[in-house]
């Protein structure tokens, strides 16, 4: 029995050996964040680029910044000294074509010469659809650079298991205290009528439209949350939605959760989300 016991011991010792090595390289990889420059990949829309610089000077603390067009990211996206936060398209589930753009924070690679899902992937979140980068969300991406320094934050911090790597997901801190939900009425996937939105006004969860929506998150008031879902304008086969919750005063990421689009679950939040809701501490 001992024996057998050994044996096993030692078989174990090279997994747990790999293991640590993994544990101890994925740390490594963002032990420099806060030193080395991210840089700022033009999107080429001209008017979207002047909300990320807003947005940036507004809120980015966590490491010295400068932009970039797309000739320099080439050029630079082989080396591992620099981050580059970069607006891209995402494909999804066997989706024909990308039905979002996401906003991703990548660390220079240099195999990354040849493809670009080499380089490191430190965080990413969804961010618009892929056809309307200047739809409601360009006011939202203060709070989308601060759920994304958070990330980065709270990667660098914990302890790290193995196989839960860079880009792995986190669990947002909530406020632990009820507050008054303000749903985007133009994402939800059903039609709502009277008498079901007094239900849920009763338990804190109101409907406004986006600039109303827009207008409740820029001024940042304690308790109050926006709900707003993040999917393809045109779905195709394996298309996904998102639905996010924002607290607006912290700029904290509360709730995010998908689904793949189909013709049970339309794009946009569902009534089975929205009932989930009612009574929630946050």
């Amino acid at each position: 029995m001992k024996k057998i016991l050994v044996i096993l011991v030692l078989s174990l010792i090279p997994m747990f050996l790999s293991a640590q090595a993994q544990v101890e390289t994925k740390r490594y990889i963002l032990s420099d964040f806060t030193e080395k420059p991210l840089k700022v990949v033009h999107t080429g829309n001209q008017m979207f680029d002047i909300y990320m610089k807003e947005a940036l000077t507004e809120v980015w603390h966590l490491s010295p910044y400068e932009f970039c067009d797309s000739l320099e990211f080439e050029r630079c996206k082989i080396s591992d000294e620099f981050y580059f936060l970069v607006v891209s398209d995402s494909r999804r589930h066997r989706e024909l074509e990308p039905g979002i753009k996401s906003l991703l924070i990548l660390k220079g690679k240099d195999s990354a010469k040849e493809d670009l899902t080499n380089m490191y992937k430190v965080v990413s979140l969804p961010l618009c659809p892929a056809d309307d980068i200047l739809g409601k969300e360009c006011n939202l991406i203060p709070a989308f650079l601060d759920i994304l320094q958070n990330e980065v934050e709270t990667i660098m911090k914990r302890p790290i298991n193995p196989g839960i790597g860079v880009g792995g997901k986190g669990k947002a801190a909530g406020t632990k205290s009820k507050s008054e939900i303000f749903v985007c009425k133009e994402d939800l996937g059903f039609d709502m009528n009277k008498s079901l939105e007094a239900v849920y006004e009763q338990e804190g969860i109101h409907f406004v439209d986006a600039d109303e929506m827009i207008d409740i998150f820029e001024r940042r008031e304690g308790g109050e949350l926006i709900c707003f879902a993040i999917a393809p304008g045109v779905p195709t086969i394996g298309s996904v939605s998102y639905t996010m919750i924002i607290d607006t005063e912290s700029h904290r990421l509360i709730y995010k959760k998908s689904h793949k689009i189909n013709n049970n679950s339309p794009k946009g939040i569902s009534q089975k989300e929205l009932r989930s809701f009612i009574g929630r501490k946050w």
